[in-house]
């Protein structure tokens, strides 16, 4: 597994199965297998957590439009990116943008990250409205 994370991350989480099975030289649908036992999901639903940890991190720690991070995690138009992020984040690109703050991250992997933005806001949230 660490070998297919580590090619989803390089990748942003946008490969397909066959694709992946080519790089590994297995089956698809072993690798499918794989992924499915180890997380409990499809390779597809597996691979949009990097996807959306991507978008995260630009989101949080550039100044790419909400368009060029569609266009670079190569989603076929920003209302379906909208509405993928939405089901992860609970809001929109635009809003967690808004609302949280901007730090550089020092990890590649944004969602394991000491300073992530999301740890930031949660963080912020406890200091400051409770």
């Amino acid at each position: 597994m660490a070998r297919i994370d580590q090619i989803l991350e390089e990748r942003n989480g946008r490969i397909t199965n066959h694709e992946l099975a080519q790089i590994l030289n297995y089956d698809s649908s072993y690798i499918g297998r794989i992924v499915k036992k180890a997380t409990g999901k499809s390779l597809f639903k597996y691979s949009m957590t990097f996807t959306m940890a991507a978008a995260e991190t630009m989101l949080c720690s550039t100044q790419m439009s909400i368009s060029q991070i569609t266009e670079k995690l190569h989603f076929s138009n920003r209302a379906h990116f909208y509405k993928v992020f939405d089901q992860y984040y609970h809001m929109t690109p635009k809003q967690y943008q808004e609302n949280y703050e901007t730090k550089p991250l020092t990890s590649k992997k944004p969602y394991t990250d000491f300073y992530s933005c999301t740890w930031l806001f949660n963080l912020s949230s406890l200091l400051f409205f409770t």
